[in-house]
This record gives structure tokens, sequence and C-alpha cells, in this order.
């Protein structure tokens, strides 16, 4: 039997270039999903598990971006009403349920249920030879049976016609009378049957029916116990032979298909532990004993920073020399173990190094902002995610705000996204990380806080060497290490002696003012914030909080803070550059360049617009009062 089979087609994607890449990667994730739901089974998943997928996957896709791209591909992609949040759905065929298209000839799982056999009459058993002649002959220009399309009765039809032969020389068993009597297909001429693969099974007690073979009908009774040498054949077995797999020869694979091979072969095993991109039987892994768990919470409550997984396999007292099997094993068995108690301890490490802390260690913070509201300042850079133009390898040059330098913080952006380490785990919330000041002669440990699906990703940590070393304005840059990737060297431009009043916040007064300050390190002029140029900045109180999260009032409060006043009658007007304003929204949130020209070109905020006489520059029409 020739099975032809139809080469499926993906559907069309809309939108950006950027958003049809990124619909086709998701329409994959939905199929992986939906691998065994019907052709028109409605697969719907979350944003936010989409968004969780990709982040797995290596890609950078905020949660803003995906449902654009959701929604620029509504032909695929349908909302869908959960109580988790945006969903959308779509099925295996690329169309929403209720517009999925069904063509004509498909003959689905569920249609082949509903749809009844055609109704054929059955050949009647015979005691006699005598009474056939009128009934062949009436058989004979009987019309042939109909079969459903992928039904195994019309491949066999289909290949008996191309043997040459008629299919009303055989009575194909209808599909209501499970494991019908077929004694022979082709009776005596073997070689006649072309390429059908029968196969033949003897029934031990089949129903006596009546078969036709070339023209003659032959009756079958009931099989008695006594006669062991008659033989019903069962109907035959029509087998589709499959189409064979591309395969790979190991020496042409790469490391990810190597891996990804592995991973499949390996993730479905119940005894097969993996850690990391490790994997392990599971009679090789040690349990933990209470006695070991207590120890480690000591050891680790004791410690200042971080401890590696060698140093707590060490500390336990193992006499496996490291880098040893047994050594590996017992390092793994650790791992592994620590990773079930997650009341007791958290991994802070990466994938190819493990770093613990435990619960009654404090985290690394400011007193200033909790990390929660740190993180939801930051919310704006998950629809931020492109690099600037070609970065240097392995380091970032960076411009400090007055946020950052009051807060000891730096942005997760995609700058600093390029050299930092990637998360272990989905669920995954830090990494800690060692920076090193040469210049300083100092190395303190930091805390990369990961971003989630509504909140923005930031490393905390720098707060006393900021305050120390730096200004508001300083330019700084950030390498990472080929040796240890939780490691990397802050360094900034030494210059002379400079003294200048600079702008702080009194926490005692809580307000924001001027006071003088002596540092020596090169500042770019444009984000310095001194008394020259933002002198209107004295004795000014900070936002209120509702009024500093919302980043339209942050960037209008901006532009009466630092902006030349015009009035025209009863209208008031504010003109203002894009650099002052960028350094001046800074004092209260972060809010990128990217972001801010956005804010102020977008259209959103009607209130914001271009200076038509002056590249960047811009002008607020505040409401009248």
């Amino acid at each position: 039997m020739v099975n032809s089979a139809t080469q499926a087609t993906g559907p069309t994607y809309e939108g950006s270039e950027a958003e049809q890449q990124l619909a086709q990667t998701l329409f994959g994730l939905y199929q992986a999903r939906g691998a065994f739901f019907a052709a028109t089974a409605p697969i719907i998943l979350t944003v936010e598990s989409l968004v969780e997928a990709l982040t797995s996957m290596g890609h950078d896709a905020s949660a803003s971006n995906v449902q654009a791209a959701l929604e620029a591909n509504g032909q695929i992609f349908a909302p869908a009403d959960v109580d988790d949040g945006p969903a959308f759905v779509t099925t295996k065929n690329g169309t929403p349920p209720g517009g999925a298209h069904v063509a004509e000839d498909d003959h689905g799982l569920a249609q082949r249920f509903a749809t009844p056999e055609p109704p054929r009459e059955r050949v009647r058993p015979r005691s006699t030879i005598q009474d056939l002649d009128s009934d062949i002959a009436d058989e004979s220009v009987a019309p042939q049976p109909e079969f459903p399309p992928d039904s195994w009765q019309a491949a066999v039809a289909a290949a008996l016609r191309e043997a040459g032969q008629e299919t009303s020389d055989v009575i194909l068993p209808v599909a209501d009378e499970p494991q019908a009597e077929i004694s022979e297909i082709l009776a005596g001429e073997p070689e006649d049957a072309g390429e059908v693969d029968v196969e033949l099974v003897a029934e031990p007690e089949p129903e006596a029916v009546a078969e036709v073979v070339d023209d003659e009908v032959v009756a079958e009774p009931e099989v008695d116990e006594e006669i062991e040498d008659e033989v019903v054949a069962e109907a035959p077995v029509v087998v589709a032979e499959p189409e064979p797999a591309e395969e790979i020869e190991i020496s042409d694979a790469s490391d990810d298909e190597l891996a990804d091979a592995i991973e499949i072969a390996l993730r479905d095993e119940p005894d097969a532990l993996r850690w990391g991109n490790t994997w392990m039987h599971r009679s090789n892994v040690a349990e933990l004993t209470q006695d070991d768990l207590n120890k480690i919470q000591e050891i680790l409550g004791g410690a200042s920073e971080a401890v590696s997984d060698y140093a707590l396999v060490r500390d336990l007292g193992t006499d496996a020399t490291p880098g040893s099997e047994e050594f590996e094993i017992e390092r793994f068995s650790l791992n592994y173990r620590m990773s079930l108690e997650l009341s007791l301890f958290e991994f802070v490490g990466t994938a190819r190094q493990s770093l613990w802390t435990t619960a009654g260690v404090p985290a690394i913070a400011t007193e200033k902002r909790s990390n929660n509201d740190i993180g939801q300042d930051y919310r704006f850079l998950l629809d931020y995610r492109t690099p600037d133009d070609l970065p240097e390898p392995g380091l970032v040059e960076h411009v400090l705000t007055f946020y950052e330098h009051r807060l000891g913080v730096l942005p997760l952006n995609a700058n600093f996204a390029t050299i930092m380490p990637k998360a272990a785990f989905n669920d995954q919330r830090s990494t800690r990380l060692t920076v090193e000041s040469p210049q300083t002669f100092e190395t303190f440990e930091v805390d990369l806080r990961y971003p989630t699906s509504n909140r923005g990703g930031f490393i905390v940590g720098f707060e006393e060497f900021f305050a120390e070393n730096l200004v508001p304005g300083a330019v700084i840059s950030i390498e990472a290490t080929r040796d240890q990737e939780t490691h990397f060297i802050i360094e900034f431009f030494q210059i002379s002696r400079q003294d200048r009043k600079l702008l702080q916040f009194n926490e005692r007064r809580e307000k924001f003012v001027f006071q003088a300050a002596t540092y020596f390190c090169a500042t770019q002029d444009d984000m310095l914030i001194d008394d020259n140029h933002f002198e209107r900045l004295a004795d000014v109180e900070p936002l209120d909080e509702e009024a500093r999260r919302q980043v339209d009032q942050v960037v209008r409060a901006t532009f009466e803070r630092v902006g030349i006043r015009a009035e025209d009658g009863d209208t008031v007007s504010y003109r203002a550059h894009i650099v002052d304003l960028l350094a001046g929204a800074n004092i209260e949130r972060p809010i990128s360049e990217p972001y801010l020209r956005d804010i102020l070109h977008g259209g959103a905020y009607p209130e914001f617009t271009a200076d038509e006489s002056e590249e960047d520059v811009f002008v607020y029409a505040a409401p009248a009062s």
C-alpha cells in the first residue's frame, strides 16, 4: 500500500519582523504543549507562562512584547478568558478554535466516530451450491461500496485496483464487525496482491460466514473442536510503512543537538535525577540526614558570603579528592538534596557554579527602598531588551544616575544582560556576585535580582562603594572575568580633585539640597546635577509615592523643575532639553533615554510635544489652573 502524506504548511504571520519571528516561536510553544491534542482542540497558554518558557530557552521577551505579537496575529491566536492573567488560545491547525476551518475531506478522529459506516448487505451463509447462480450474478453487478477515504477498507481497495483486480471480487468487512473474517484476498495467486501487506491471524472461535473468492462461494461452517485442519483467517491488516526519521550522524551533530538528544532520552526516566545540566541515577544519590542539614545550616549561617558546593562537601568531612568521581557524586547529591529543602536553603549560583545561602542570612538590600519596590521601578526594562549598538564584548560602560547612586543599584538592562550570568532555574530569584575594585583594593558582594513577569531586574549592593568613591553622573565600567562567571571588575576614570555643590537628599528634612562635595572620578557633565545648572532643585520635596509611580507625572514635575517657563495669556508651558529631563527624572525614579523618548514622542501624552525649532528640545503644555 502506498501511503501518501500531505505536507503540512505553517500559518502566515503578520506584524513587524520582530513580531513575526516572535509569533512563530510562540506558535511552536503552543504546538509542543498540544502535541497529543486533536487538530482542532483548543490550546490555552497564559502570557506569563509564555514569557517564562521563552526565558528558559534563552530568548529575551517581555510580557508586552509577547502580547503584542499574539494580538498582531489574530488569525492564529485569540484572547482567552482565564483567571491567571492574560491568555491566548489557538489550535495545532494554527487557527483559533472558534474560527478553525476543517476541510471537507478532513476525516478526523471525532468525525470517524460520529459518522456511521454506509450500510452494506452481509453475505448469508449457504448450505448448498444450487441456489447461488442468481445471487452471484446479482452481486457481480452490485455497485462497489463507498468507504471513508482514510479507512483501511479504502486502502485495501486502492491497493487492489493498483494490482489490477476488481474490488467486487472481495467483500470487505464493515467497521462495526470487529475481526470479521476473509480467508484470502487473492486466492491462489499471491503475487497479484502487489504491495499489500496482509497479516492473517487465526481466530479460535470465528463466526460462520461465507466467502466469495474468484466467483466461488464457499460455505464456512462453525468450527468443531475435533476438526483441527480447518483455519478461518481473520480480516487482512494493512500496515502503512512509516516514513523513516531523519538520522543525524553523531560526528556531525553539534553540542546543542547532542545535549537535546540526551535530555529527551533522560527526562522521562523516573530514576534519572537532574541537577543543572548534570544527570545521575537515583541509586547513586545519597540522602541527607537531619545532622547533615543542621550542620549545613550552621555553616551557611556563620559565613559572611555565599558558600560554594565544593566548600560544603569538604566541610561535611568527605574523604574524596576534589575532581574525583566520588567527590562529584557527593557534590551532586548535596546540591540535589538541598534543592528539595526550600524552606532551609536558597540557591544563589549559576548552572556551572553552585552557591548557597540559608534563610537566616539577611538579603543584600538597601534600607532606603525595598527590593520589591526597586523591581517595580525597573519594570519598564521588560519592554526594552535591545542592547546599544556594538557593545564591547564582556564590558559595559555606564553613567550613574542620581537614583542609582543613592540606592546603590544598577539596572539589569539590555547592556548589562549581555555580561551577567543567566538564571539556572526558572524560579530562581537571584544570583550572588562578587565585585572587585582594583583602584580601591576591595571586593564586595552584590545580588543580581532576576526579572519576573511584573518586575524588572537589577543589581543591588553598591551603596557603600558608590557613596565613598563616586557621584551621580560618574562614568563606570563593569567587566566580566573569564575564570569565574560570578566575579566582576568595576573601574572608574580617576581625575584630579573636584569641588562642587551637588544635589543630595536630606533624610532629616526630607528635601533635596545642594551640599559641597569633593570627588576624584570623571563624570558626564550632562548628568552631573550641580547647583549651577539645576539650581531650582534646591529645597524641593520629593513626589509622594503615588505620583512617583506614574511616569507621566514624574516627567511633568521634571519639566517644571528644570524647564524654562513661558506664559502666553492663561497658558503656561515649559521647555527643556531631553538631557536635562533625563537627569532630572532619574532623581525620583529610573527612566532610560529610549523610555523617555517614547513618553515624549509616543502620542500617549499629548501634553508633551517636540519643539520643531531645536533638536531634542520638548515642550510641556501645563493644564490651566
